[in-house]
């Protein structure tokens, strides 16, 4: 599926910014020293010749952009060369009093493209006590560009309770926000306990924030590694999402990346004390509390190819230390979370514990992809692995906790009730659902299916036929 790639849009505008020529010369008009005195500037093309003489001095101009559009605005100083001349241009949209946007250059040029539709008004001023001097301006309209996706948004979608259709992991759809305070909502697809992670593909990059709700209009937490955003789905699934930020077109999708968790309450403050017991696709959630060395532990297997994520509710504006280390605590990988790179990734080099080290302050989430581990399927109720669930698995499960027997291959599967925990309770749903129609034990069952549910049960091997 082809988008816009925000980078490549704005490198497109810029380009056609900079190479317009002028349809005409035009002088600027005194006095235009107040907004109210703003001196109407056509966006044709047209190139202004002005000055700004002292500190004092400030020029005021006013354009309008179309709908769907964005202005493109090109901006030259006549220096003296390797002169460096401190300006500044403020945006203006009409009825505000403060700048939607202040351009801050050194270097004596400018070209920019960034104005949502309206009128705007701009202010030219000098940055420091150094007068501009003349200058030439330049304004243009260009079309927005349209981004490509699966479907576009459905109007009015500005609160939770209008989120239109379900969005199905993968698919794609485009939406272009009316102002910075609105907001577009959607329903995703997602199974409870999910992890998923938003992809924003966004036309002026950074400019799109995401909130999160679950069915009941509970918050969920939103964490966002550079360029991603994870959201660990509560027990109801299905969440809605909503996107904020400029008046800009955006393209949203996300998918699974795994089972929600909450290993680390408290992280080890020393591998000695690592919590986690984390698996491949599993996300760990550090409760509130300063914690100078956190620690977590999973086990992999040598030659397993992992990428380690980091996120926070703070998002990149969060710089972390973070390390991947080998089962003689010897790093494999270390980087730093506000970069251009979501992920630290390495080769596993040996089987066994393998530590994450992080520095952080805030709650943080962590997550390990890596080969897919098949021991996660399971039909729920086969307590002995042979593929089938009669009254042998629950005597499995009974031998296990009172006559020592063998645990059996895989102890989730042994937890016909879900409860995280096995007991005597197991068996008897087992019994009860074979022998009086009873309950059957919860889903993946009868068929198979991964485990969603978050448990230090261990699996040795899948039971899947």
């Amino acid at each position: 599926m082809t988008r816009f790639h925000a980078s490549r849009a704005l490198a497109f505008i810029l380009t056609v910014s900079s190479i317009a020529r002028a349809a005409s010369t035009i002088l600027e008009v005194e006095p235009n020293d107040r907004r109210d005195q703003a001196m109407v500037l056509p966006p044709d093309g047209s190139e202004l010749r002005a000055s700004v003489s002292d500190a004092s001095d400030v020029d005021w101009f006013l354009t309008s952009v179309p709908d769907r559009s964005i202005l493109g605005f090109t901006l030259r100083v006549e220096v003296v060369e390797g002169e460096q001349v401190p300006i500044v241009v403020d945006i203006f949209p009409e009825g505000r009093e403060e700048p939607y946007r202040s351009y801050r250059d050194r270097g004596g040029h400018f070209d920019r493209a960034l104005l949502p539709a309206g009128q705007h008004a701009l202010r030219i001023r000098m940055d420091e006590s150094q007068p501009i001097g003349p200058y030439r301006l330049r304004l243009t309209v260009l079309p927005l560009p349209a981004p490509s996706a699966d479907r576009d948004e459905v109007e009015p979608n500005d609160v939770p309770e209008e989120a239109e259709a379900t969005l199905s992991p993968g698919e794609t759809v485009a939406g272009i926000r009316s102002g910075e305070a609105d907001e577009d909502w959607f329903i995703l697809a997602a199974e409870p306990h999910d992890l998923i992670s938003l992809e924003i593909d966004v036309f002026v990059p950074d400019s799109a924030t995401a909130r999160a709700q679950d069915p009941a209009g509970q918050e969920l937490p939103v964490f966002a590694p550079r360029g991603l955003r994870f959201i660990p789905v509560g027990p109801l699934g299905h969440p809605r999402v909503g996107i904020r930020g400029g008046e800009y077109p955006y393209v949203l999708s996300y998918l699974r990346r795994g089972t929600a968790g909450a290993y680390c309450r408290t992280p080890g403050a020393s591998p000695e004390a690592a919590c986690g017991r984390l698996r491949y696709g599993q996300s760990a959630l550090r409760g509130v509390g300063h914690c100078t060395d956190c620690w977590l532990f999973f086990r992999g297997i040598a030659g397993d190819p992992v990428k380690v994520y980091y996120g926070s509710e703070r998002g990149a504006s969060a710089d972390r230390e973070i390390e991947l280390l080998d089962p003689a605590r010897l790093v494999i990988a270390s980087g730093w979370t506000r970069t251009d790179r979501p992920s630290i990734e390495a080769v596993l080099p040996f089987a066994g514990k393998h530590y994450i080290r992080v520095k952080s302050e805030e709650t943080f989430l962590i997550l390990i992809e890596g080969p897919r581990d098949e021991s996660r399927s399971i039909v729920r109720g086969d307590a002995d692995g042979d593929h089938r669930v009669d009254i042998g698995d629950a005597i499995s499960i009974l031998n296990a906790l009172f006559a020592a027997g063998p645990a059996g291959p895989c102890l989730a599967a042994q937890d016909a009730d879900g409860d995280a925990a096995l007991g005597v309770g197991d068996a008897i749903r087992l019994l009860t659902y074979l022998f009086s129609s009873g309950p059957s034990p919860v889903e993946p069952f009868p068929g198979c299916g991964p485990l969603r549910t978050i448990t230090d049960l261990d699996c040795e091997r899948s039971t899947c036929p």
